[in-house]
């Protein structure tokens, strides 16, 4: 759809709420972390309490929102980890591998963020924080995602 093309029209301050706006939706807790803008996207921390995201925004919004979801699941990850009374110890406190925390961030990314569920979800976000995309469909959100060049 035209009006998904890339370009300066993506104000990255409006790429930043909505990136903050879904990893919420998604279940990120600010609470016990951030994200914030960076060269380049990456998640650390000091642990399932204060896990920290980066990603990028410019005029090409899927770069941007794309790495936004998958940081994500790496802080979902960390979140996730069990370092309470009953889980200290046990594998679930520990990030066991980045083999294993890839995983997570290639699940949010590619089985979730590249569905058509997700653009139902997704598109009137977009809409909301864009307005000029009020007449790009999920299909033409998932297809302008998932082009193949």
């Amino acid at each position: 759809h035209p009006s998904l093309a890339f370009g300066d029209q993506w104000d990255t301050e409006a790429q930043a709420a909505l990136s903050r706006d879904v990893a919420a939706k998604m279940g990120y807790s600010f609470d016990n972390g951030r994200l914030d803008v960076s060269t380049h996207p990456f998640t650390g921390g000091a642990g399932p309490q204060d896990v920290r995201m980066t990603t990028r925004y410019s005029a090409n919004w899927a770069e941007g929102f794309g790495a936004t979801i998958h940081e994500c699941g790496h802080a979902l990850y960390e979140q996730g980890r069990d370092v309470g009374d009953e889980g200290l110890g046990l594998p679930a406190s520990r990030a066991l591998s980045m083999g294993v925390h890839e995983s997570q961030s290639l699940l949010w990314e590619r089985m979730v963020l590249q569905s058509k569920p997700f653009w139902e979800f997704a598109a009137p976000l977009f809409h909301a924080r864009f307005p000029f995309t009020a007449e790009a469909t999920a299909a033409d959100f998932f297809r302008t995602y998932n082009r193949v060049s």
